[in-house]
């Protein structure tokens, strides 16, 4: 294993690293998570880069108090796990998301949180979201699951405190979009902003009528129809997208749903 440090991203060296893998500063993915940072981390949010001594940075994880976080899971008292990466696969397996892993542990207590939580998939289809294998080796249990393949795993600090859980009215939440076809969205992820823009440029093109909808707040993609939250796609009162996808992905649900 190489020698790497952590580096707590703040306000002052913001500017210093890429964000999620996006070192282009122009890239508009780049400047509205940068937005996006500035002000989820006055609200707590923490974003902590895995770096070699050659400043070469190679993982990174990005979490928050549960009264923060963006994702569709009540937590309140737990710190959630948003995303967690290692770049590239070269280095994968190599203890390396542990490190990560155990900086989020090490914040929860010094914060004297309940524990951790996170959003996994059973299977690799959801796009950005974590598999359990990682968690699992270091102690976490899975408490939650929700269709139709969304888990939530937990390590707790305190044994007798209560679960985090996903919220059990996500389909009363779905109709809360009416019919036709809706995309929701979130600058949490920097990689939103490019497929957003081609999906609603197919839209358009093929006579489409699409609502876009942004969650501009904590609150409001925990009231998000889907447990990841920032990235779905509703049609006629059913989730057709739970996870980000491409425009090729897009094209190919609007002929599955017959647009």
């Amino acid at each position: 294993m190489r020698k790497v440090r952590i580096v707590d991203i703040n306000k002052s060296n913001l500017y210093d690293y890429g964000h999620c893998f996006l070192q282009n500063r122009k890239h508009p993915g780049y400047i509205t998570k940068t937005d996006w940072l500035k002000k989820r981390l006055a609200e707590g949010l923490r974003y902590r880069l895995l770096a070699t001594n050659d400043d070469k940075w190679i993982g990174f994880i990005e979490y928050a108090p549960g009264a923060k976080a963006w994702r569709a899971i009540k937590g309140k008292g737990y710190m959630i796990i948003h995303c967690i990466w290692t770049y590239p696969k070269s280095i994968q397996h190599k203890g390396y998301g542990k490190m990560l892993l155990d900086e989020c542990l090490k914040d929860a207590r010094k914060n004297n949180m309940l524990g951790v939580a996170v959003l996994t998939r059973s299977s690799p289809k959801g796009t950005f979201i974590a598999r359990r294998d990682l968690f699992t080796k270091v102690g976490f249990k899975l408490v939650d699951t929700s269709p139709p393949d969304n888990e939530l795993m937990v390590k707790k600090l305190i044994k007798s405190a209560p679960d985090p859980k996903f919220p059990t009215d996500f389909e009363k939440r779905v109709k809360r979009y009416g019919r036709g076809l809706t995309i929701i969205w979130a600058d949490q992820c920097p990689y939103v902003g490019k497929s957003l823009s081609e999906m609603i440029e197919t839209a358009k093109k093929r006579g489409i009528k699409m609502k876009e909808v942004e969650l501009k707040s904590a609150r409001d993609a925990q009231a998000a129809p889907t447990p990841y939250a920032v990235f779905s796609i509703i049609y006629e009162n059913k989730v057709v997208a739970d996870h980000m996808v491409s425009d090729t992905r897009f094209k190919n649900i609007l002929k599955e749903i017959g647009l």
